[in-house]
């Protein structure tokens, strides 16, 4: 499962208004898009962004789930917005990683949340931690049940953009 922050990309990278976006802007709704974007059939990346952040749970919870692997389910992963749309597509990862095992559903949990303790701590203690914000990083939950051990984790991924203190990420 991947969960994306809250900030996603730098302001310079939002340009020119781009026709790939307003594509995957019409797969959303295209009622979101201005009289213009419809006419020109572009959209800027910022705007696009705001929009997908306003959809999704990044406006009002600061993440928001951008995918989940192996997950048969018609979740539209960009609409989940409130914290009990999370809660139930997060039941729904478990319950197909985990079917009908209670036991090994909450092993994957209490490792997923030991291992957020584990990296909150880590980034509260880094200098770099606390000086930069990090620009479009993701936490990869990964939960490997081929065995009964339940192994699961929580990784920091995506850390290639960064601002803080006067510095941008290099090129």
């Amino acid at each position: 499962m991947d969960s994306g922050s809250e900030r996603t990309f730098l302001e310079e990278e939002t340009g020119e208004p781009r026709a790939d976006l307003f594509k995957k802007l019409a797969t959303l709704s295209i009622d979101l898009a201005t009289e213009k974007e419809r006419q020109t059939r572009t959209i800027t990346k910022l705007r696009y962004m705001r929009i997908r952040e306003e959809l999704s749970s990044s406006a009002q919870l600061g993440f928001r789930i951008d995918g989940i692997a192996g997950l048969d389910c018609n979740e539209d992963l960009t609409r989940t917005r409130s914290k009990e749309a999370v809660a139930q597509v997060l039941a729904s990862y478990l319950a197909n990683v985990a079917p009908g095992d209670v036991g090994l559903q909450k092993k994957i949990v209490r490792s997923f949340c030991d291992r957020l303790d584990h990296l909150h701590a880590a980034a509260r203690r880094s200098a770099f931690f606390k000086g930069h914000e990090m620009v479009g990083s993701s936490l990869l939950f990964v939960a490997d049940v081929t065995g009964a051990s339940g192994a699961s984790g929580v990784w920091l991924i995506d850390l290639a953009n960064y601002i803080g203190s006067g510095v941008k990420s290099p090129e």
